[in-house]
């Protein structure tokens, strides 16, 4: 639900925005979390604020 809705704000302030670069935004915008890295795709946890550029 997390990443769902975090990409549903961005879609709302960009909505022309492609799936490939909010799947990218998504994966870039994640703080790494060590005991993460191997257990979800991105390594961390989604940053919701530095995923919306604040």
């Amino acid at each position: 639900p997390y990443i769902a809705g975090t990409a549903a704000l961005i879609l709302a302030s960009e909505p022309k925005l492609s799936v490939e670069k909010l799947r990218e935004r998504l994966m870039q915008s994640a703080d790494k979390i060590d005991s993460l890295n191997g257990k979800v795709e991105s390594g961390g946890r989604i940053n919701a604020a530095k995923a919306l550029g604040n």
